[in-house]
């Protein structure tokens, strides 16, 4: 059975961002040459989002190779909107 990986040669960041409601969240995703650099650029759009009244509501990370449906490793639970 074949699975599905994450084949980009990128470690991938995934994360959402909200202001409390539905209609207020976003998301987007970074690549990056390592695992190192994925997790600063998620602390710094971490703090930019804060500075703009934004919480995170999800981010995760995966690594090149890594299966799509069981690579993800969570960096942050995050807040649920309402």
């Amino acid at each position: 059975m074949d699975t599905a990986v994450n084949d980009t040669g990128k470690w991938l960041l995934s994360f959402g961002i909200h202001r409390g409601t539905l209609t207020s969240r976003d998301s987007g995703r970074t690549e990056h040459d390592g695992k190192e650099d994925a997790e600063r650029s998620y602390q710094e759009q971490k703090a930019s989002a804060a500075s703009s009244g934004y919480k995170v509501w999800f981010a995760k990370l995966i690594a090149p190779g890594a299966p799509w449906s069981t690579g993800w490793v969570a960096l942050d639970r995050g807040e649920p909107y309402r």
